[in-house]
């Protein structure tokens, strides 16, 4: 569906429907008051978005002291539509639905049965027609879909799915289901979630996510820094050299290709067996199994050395962490602290508010922003 986007347009009407986003149920004093407007002014563009049904009276809220009529509230409508949002890896792909206020609606893992962009759109539309109806008033909305490659200018650049032609991905789901698509680095949607999913004001952080890849998510002043050709960030192509001899660079491998999460598994199951948990890592870890901790202490070790670049690259307020491994032993967060301790001022490193969903969650704002014409401002969602 097409959405108008006039009601945006309007710098008063933002900054009104930002507000009830943000901080509703509200009433429509409590908005003039926020924003110091005009109560006609404001009371105007609120009746203009509930005729477009981009928001919706909860009823009447609590009397002032002195009495008088209770005042309307009203909050952004959740059920205006739903957005779908999908998380592809070269072995699975995660489908999560979502409500306008960002609250989930449904949520699947499957397997990639694709190799090319052009069969991983055949995918990506088998699970949209194996969404069920929900009860919203718009139905499908937008789309977003997470990758674990760099995207320029809407075009995917490197991925694990091969393309032939020009075929565009972007191009061929708002084709076919009329809606807005956009296509983002995994790493860069998680950051975006840390963001928009709370409370708390953060002006530039990072988003470190641990995975099969290794990737920095980075908001400089709110915004998604990308980098000219959208690679900044890929910071698991990070090289160091683990002696003094000199060697071509093209020599020097990744640093994800052997301090990634999945191949720290790797390394962990020639100790504790290939069906072992991560409970059974932390478990041995606890008590002191000597191979054990020595390969998740040159984990911390490598994880530092990346943490220590994007501290003086970016010199952010937060750096958060999304790292199945870590998360289950908080221990390793301590001790990439204490590797970092011989610089002067390190930021708080923190644990992501969700390991698991923090990329779909992500890409759910990153799409919602675009359906309302609010790609700048900031706006909070629920989880």
């Amino acid at each position: 569906m097409v959405i108008k986007k006039d009601t945006m347009k309007n710098a008063n009407n933002r900054s009104v429907f930002q507000t009830i986003i943000n901080k509703g149920p509200i009433s429509r004093n409590e908005v003039s008051q926020e924003l110091g407007l005009n109560k006609v002014t404001v009371s105007n563009i609120i009746n203009d978005l509930m005729k477009d049904n981009f928001i919706s009276s909860i009823g009447e809220g609590q009397s002032t002291t002195s009495g008088g009529r209770r005042p309307e509230l009203v909050q952004l409508n959740a059920k205006f539509g739903f957005v779908a949002n999908f998380s592809v890896t070269d072995d699975q792909i995660e489908t999560m639905a979502n409500k306008f206020d960002g609250r989930t609606l449904e949520y699947t893992v499957n397997k990639v049965n694709a190799t090319t962009l052009e069969e991983l759109f055949e995918n990506i539309s088998d699970n949209l027609a194996e969404l069920p109806d929900f009860e919203t008033e718009n139905g499908l909305c937008g789309i977003s879909i997470a990758i674990p490659g760099y995207v320029y200018r809407g075009n995917i650049i490197d991925s694990p799915f091969e393309s032939a032609g020009n075929f565009n991905l972007q191009n061929a789901l708002q084709e076919k289901f009329d809606v807005p698509v956009v296509i983002e680095n995994a790493s860069n949607l998680s950051a975006i979630f840390e963001q928009d999913f709370s409370q708390q004001e953060l002006v530039n952080i990072v988003s470190l996510t641990i995975g099969k890849h290794i990737g920095a998510g980075i908001l400089i002043n709110r915004q998604l820094y990308k980098g000219y050709f959208g690679r900044a960030g890929d910071v698991g192509h990070m090289i160091f050299k683990e002696d003094r001899e000199n060697v071509p660079l093209s020599q020097l491998k990744p640093i994800e290709d052997e301090w990634s999460e999945q191949r720290v598994k790797e390394k962990l199951q020639a100790v504790l067996g290939k069906k072992f948990t991560l409970k059974d890592m932390a478990l041995a870890y606890s008590q002191q199994n000597p191979e054990v901790s020595q390969i998740l202490d040159d984990f911390c070790y490598h994880i530092s050395l990346i943490v220590n670049h994007l501290i003086i690259a970016f010199d952010p307020q937060m750096i958060f962490f999304n790292s199945k491994i870590i998360n289950e032993l908080p221990d390793l967060l301590r001790i990439i602290q204490l590797n970092l301790s011989n610089m002067s001022l390190v930021p708080p490193l923190v644990f992501s508010k969700d390991v698991h969903f923090a990329t779909l969650l992500g890409g759910c704002s990153l799409v919602i922003h675009n359906i309302l014409d609010m790609e700048q401002i900031r706006l909070i969602l629920h989880h």
